[in-house]
């Protein structure tokens, strides 16, 4: 007889167990509304929490060698639960028996079968994704006093081999049905130990689905988000630029852009002009942390939701760089220069901040996920009105903001103005350097000490750039500034600044960066080197975007 060891389950008494068994089937479902005992004692007392069990049993010795169940079977979907094996049988299929008999009855329920699964069990996920479960949410839950992530699945009959999505995607795609009949398409960063840093692969994958969904009549809207609680999107993921810069000697003056640079930022800004002139909603939920290339999708989407959690910045003066990913254009576009500001100094900021500066329309609760996927599935998307009213008008139905804290950048609204309409950078510079304008009454203020700290310890050059560069964007369309930025990343890329901010940062997290040059010393002639041609020996890839042809220009033309 062979002896059963349930993993993570205490052994069970299986001659108690057999009596409930009537029959020596392989295949056996115990009884509706029981529940399979992980004790002798439990056999007894079977309690009502799942609505069908299910076991696998050895024909010849009657000993149970598999088991799963199956709860919260509504008139729509079911949870499958456990599915557990006995080690000396892995080998024989056991589990995906019982999994396909656990979906032989949804399927005679008419119900779609849910599985999840937690994120550090790889065995699991493989043995749900062979079988055609498809990952359409995550969520974070507290675990032995650990956080982990569960990841919610559901079964697509087509998804199996080939079509299968790879849960270890960095980004996962998945549709919401409407009660309407139309779809909305979910985009989720999936990345949530690098706090979903924006990357190459992750680009490309939302730039393909796009264009895919863009052509859609079926899908209506999309919703952006990012795994875990702790980040939507904490910046682009530069480890990989920065051995790029590491291994590519600086060119004085510059023949060649660095090759991984160009893909980077290519792909990058390529995405933030496709979603910008998207023809319908990309709608984000801004939960958490949003900073560099997060806020360039942020800024991108055209219906943006934020919640109590939200913290947004542009900290790229603290590495050497400036504030990019479009950032030269939103942060033109806020009210009264305080983009300028939010710029120079990588200011931290909260949702009633981005709602003032006009990075967000919507806030809701963190807790409240849920209401913006019902208000966007009772929508009505047949309605005669442009989708993006469609969407404004199903989420202002959650809107509120009572939750949210004071906005820092209203309540020192009056002294960022009179910082950022200084003068010259220069001029700028001295009142950052000056105390008094970081007190509240006479004393210090936390916030705007902290803004000025950041400044005050960061990359004179990039603050030079950062001034310079806010005086052209605010004359220029959003194409315009993204062949700007590409330039001026590039530039970075090749100069000594960036690769020096990075490394004081992210690598070897000395924190003392030493810099190139102080703020005398970065000349205009320097600084408008950034804004040259990164491609003296060849065509800008925007370069099509500068002319009649460029999407800015049909739609002026369209306008007329």
């Amino acid at each position: 007889m062979v002896k059963v060891v349930f993993r993570e389950a205490q052994p069970l008494d299986f001659d108690k167990v057999a009596k409930l068994v009537t029959d020596a089937d392989e295949l056996y479902v115990i009884s509706p509304k029981s529940h399979f005992p992980w004790t002798a004692e439990q056999v007894a007392n079977i309690a009502q929490t799942r609505e069908f069990n299910t076991v696998a049993i050895d024909k010849d010795s009657q000993i149970i060698i598999g088991y799963a169940n199956m709860y919260n079977v509504t008139d729509k979907t079911a949870y499958i639960g456990n599915v557990i094996v006995h080690d000396e049988c892995r080998n024989q299929q056991i589990g995906e028996q019982l999994m396909q008999y656990m979906m032989a009855i949804c399927q005679d329920k008419q119900v779609t079968p849910h599985v999840s699964v937690f994120n550090h069990n790889t065995g699991a996920l493989r043995f749900y994704h062979r079988l055609g479960f498809v990952p359409f949410a995550m969520q974070e839950r507290e675990f032995h006093q650990n956080k982990i992530m569960l990841i919610h699945c559901q079964y697509l009959e087509n998804s199996k081999g080939e079509t299968m999505q790879n849960i270890e995607s960095p980004v996962l795609f998945d549709t919401i049905a409407t009660h309407c009949g139309h779809h909305i398409g979910t985009m989720t960063l999936n990345d949530p130990k690098a706090l979903n840093a924006l990357s190459v692969d992750m680009c490309k994958l939302m730039a393909n689905q796009l264009a895919k969904w863009a052509t859609d009549d079926n899908i209506v809207a999309i919703l952006l988000k990012g795994s875990g609680d702790k980040a939507f999107c904490a910046g682009g993921n530069i480890r990989k630029l920065y051995d790029s810069m590491i291994d590519t000697p600086p060119q004085v003056p510059m023949q060649q852009p660095n090759p991984y640079g160009v893909e980077f930022f290519e792909n990058e800004y390529s995405l933030y002009r496709q979603m910008h002139f998207y023809p319908k909603p990309i709608i984000l939920w801004g939960n958490g942390i949003v900073m560099g290339g997060g806020m360039g999708l942020m800024a991108m989407c055209s219906h943006r939701i934020v919640t109590e959690t939200t913290r947004f910045a542009m900290p790229e003066i603290t590495i050497g760089l400036y504030p990019d990913a479009t950032g030269s254009w939103f942060l033109a576009r806020m009210p009264a220069k305080i983009g300028l500001f939010l710029g120079l100094t990588g200011a931290n900021c909260n949702a009633n901040d981005a709602i003032f500066s006009s990075l967000a329309e919507y806030a809701v609760a963190s807790s409240e996920y849920h209401k913006v996927i019902d208000a966007l599935k009772q929508a009505n998307w047949q309605a005669d009105y442009s989708l993006h009213d469609i969407a404004s008008h199903a989420l202002a139905k959650i809107h509120h903001t009572e939750h949210l804290a004071v906005s820092h950048l209203m309540k020192h609204f009056n002294t960022i103005q009179a910082i950022v309409n200084k003068g010259s950078v220069h001029d700028i510079d001295a009142a950052l350097r000056d105390d008094n304008f970081t007190k509240v009454n006479g004393e210090a203020d936390k916030w705007l000490a902290k803004a000025v700290e950041t400044y005050q310890h960061g990359c004179p050059v990039s603050a030079a750039l950062t001034v310079e560069m806010f005086k052209h964007a605010s004359k220029l369309s959003l194409e315009q500034v993204l062949y700007m930025e590409m330039n001026a990343s590039l530039h970075c890329v090749n100069y000594p600044d960036f690769r020096e901010g990075v490394r004081a940062l992210l690598i070897d997290k000395d924190k003392s960066p030493k810099w190139c040059k102080t703020l005398d010393e970065c000349d205009a002639r320097y600084i408008q080197s950034h804004l040259a041609s990164a491609f003296p020996n060849s065509e800008h890839p925007f370069e099509a975007w500068l002319g009649s042809d460029s999407l800015s220009a049909k739609l002026a033309k369209l306008a007329v």
